[in-house]
């Protein structure tokens, strides 16, 4: 584990949640722009905040020994990354609507969507007494929108209008989404990922344009990959530490993510695999482990499944229960979900854009609605064009790498990763591409194939990319120590490729986030 002084701590989730409550109560957000005069002021403060920080942040006579420099660097890069992560979720939240580019919502006062479901508990303050299949978007587990009804009445209890309260919705999945980047830190810290590994690591996660679409998305979709990636972390400090009080964390973090969204249990099957391996391992604390395992069921079930299983003894709702939406495909032969690799634009294609198609191919739409949702830009101005195919390009090469350097990382005998983590990661990444492709490749519709529905595989790839980059500089290093003292005649073939490689996922990331930034910010002063 990296013993270093972390770079973040209980005052930085507070500093992140003071910014979301300034962001809420002090810049009006109805405008659905970033064309406003305060605006820009505001974002060139920031700009300016975040250059001081780099010119005087860590300076002293120790920062410029030789051996220290690139450390100070790649730390500062990594919190300039996490900087530039909230500035962009700022942005998108400010000049996205609650209407725009969301999934499930429609709009208030309609009468359906998630957000008459938000409006429902705001005004009736009890579950609904109703078939929830009746009216489209009730059949979700009700956590965010109970928080957000709450939200929305300490907002007109403070005075705001009916529509701001509204737009600060987006200030919770704000809040959701950045301490996703801050919870993803820590988990790399506990797998002890050096300073560049973590720059990598977290320059994908803060920027990744998933996480800023979901940072202004109304619906439950944050809240429960937050607590998926909070029981990650979780579980992990529970098999190093294994208190009482982090198995009821746990359980109450899953538990939670389920009730929020019941997709949220993909995190179970990886957290199961770990405690039957504690279980494997310790063989002579097998009563206190399984008195464990009895808490963890007795708080997390009942949390998860209590929604799920009301509807089905009042209303004989099933378990997986899910309406038809989105655009239908029905068209398409099967494998040409699969194989048909047409590439018009590297924004989905539906009909009614004017494209020739739906998007159908299964690997495409997760790239491409990984980017940019299931929208498109283009139409919007010419200026979206260059940086959005530099954006698909370097996903593509980073999707790439990070898939060989996750299997590489699970499999190989030479990973640096341990036997435990292997289990979780392994587990858990098997679990959401198979709930991905499973579900995508079930519904012949657009909205199935949504990369929202598998985003925590960022993560996971995101530090699979950083321990690699780690690991390959550790043996690049000590291959290149041993090289020196045998003097041979020419540089070691393989360090060669590492160096190469190095310099693919630096330039790749380094591309991804820029061209990121680029397209989110250009979007806001653009209306859709």
């Amino acid at each position: 584990m990296n013993e270093k002084k972390p770079l973040f701590h209980i005052g930085i989730f507070l500093a992140l949640f003071t910014t979301a409550l300034f962001v809420g109560f002090c810049i009006p957000s109805t405008e659905g722009t970033l064309r406003n005069p305060l605006y820009l002021a505001i974002f060139f403060v920031v700009v300016l905040i975040v250059i001081l920080f780099f010119a005087f942040c860590g300076s002293g006579r120790e920062r410029l020994q030789k051996e220290d420099l690139l450390p100070g660097i790649w730390n500062r890069l990594t919190v300039g990354s996490v900087l530039a992560g909230i500035f962009i979720k700022i942005c998108y939240v400010l000049y996205t609507q609650v209407w725009d580019r969301q999934h499930d919502v429609v709009d208030f006062h309609v009468g359906e969507g998630q957000a008459a479901y938000i409006e429902y508990f705001l005004t009736n303050r009890h579950l609904p007494d109703f078939d929830p299949r009746s009216i489209w978007g009730f059949f979700q587990p009700p956590l965010h929108h109970i928080l957000s009804a709450i939200w929305m009445k300490i907002n007109l209890f403070l005075g705001f209008s009916e529509r701001q309260a509204q737009e600060n919705i987006q200030v919770l999945t704000f809040f959701y989404m950045g301490a996703l980047m801050l919870i993803t830190y820590e988990i790399c810290r506990e797998l002890g990922l050096k300073e560049r590994g973590m720059c990598i690591a977290l320059s994908i996660v803060s920027l990744h344009p998933v996480y800023i679409l979901l940072s202004g998305s109304i619906n439950n979709d944050a809240l429960s990959l937050l607590l998926m990636v909070l029981s990650l972390y979780l579980v992990m400090l529970w098999y190093r530490k294994e208190r009482i009080w982090l198995i009821v964390l746990l359980a109450l973090s899953i538990g939670l993510a389920m009730f929020a969204k019941l997709s949220g249990a993909m995190i179970a099957p990886a957290v199961a695999a770990l405690f039957i391996l504690k279980l494997v391992k310790e063989k002579g604390r097998r009563g206190k482990l399984l008195l464990q395992y009895v808490i963890f069921g007795v708080i997390c079930v009942p949390i998860g499944l209590f929604y799920t299983v009301r509807n089905m003894i009042l209303f004989d709702m099933p378990v997986n229960y899910i309406p038809e939406v989105g655009q239908q495909f029905s068209e398409y032969p099967f494998w040409t979900r699969l194989f048909d690799f047409r590439l018009e634009s590297v924004f989905p294609a539906m009909l009614e854009n004017g494209d020739a198609f739906y998007e159908h191919n299964v690997f495409l739409a997760l790239i491409k609605t990984s980017l940019f949702g299931e929208y498109n830009y283009v139409n919007l101005s010419k200026g979206f064009a260059i940086p959005s195919v530099l954006l698909f390009i370097s996903a593509i090469l980073l999707a790439l790498t990070a898939f060989f350097a996750t299997l590489y990382l699970l499999f190989s005998k030479k990973s640096v990763l341990k036997n435990e983590w292997k289990w979780l990661f392994g587990v858990l990444y098997a679990t959401l591409l198979f709930s991905y492709f499973s579900f995508a490749l079930s519904y012949s519709n657009f909205s199935a194939q949504d990369f929202r529905y598998a985003a925590l595989i960022i993560v996971i790839e995101a530090i699979m990319l950083g321990i690699v980059s780690d690991g390959k500089r550790t043996e690049a290093a000590e291959r290149s120590k041993t090289a020196e003292a045998a003097k041979p005649a020419g540089p070691v073939e393989a360090d060669r490729d590492r160096v190469l490689l190095m310099r693919m996922i630096k330039g790749s990331t380094a591309v991804f986030c820029i061209c990121s930034l680029i397209v989110y910010f250009m979007l806001g002063f653009y209306k859709p």
